[in-house]
């Protein structure tokens, strides 16, 4: 009886882990991109801006 009690304790535990894992690697992945799509647009201002005329 302890034994399976400590068993699904530390099944809890893992798939606990696995969750919160999971999610901090998505929201990281979600911040990349969002990262990416400000920066091509910053570059996009910025040669936009380099090729009007003076």
């Amino acid at each position: 009886m302890t034994f399976d009690l400590i068993i699904r304790q530390l099944t809890f535990l893992y798939n606990n882990f696995a969750y919160v894992f999971s999610n901090l690697l998505l929201e990281k992945e979600n911040r990349t991109c969002i990262d990416a799509v400000q920066n091509n647009a910053v570059n996009e201002i910025i040669m936009r801006n380099e090729k009007k005329p003076q």
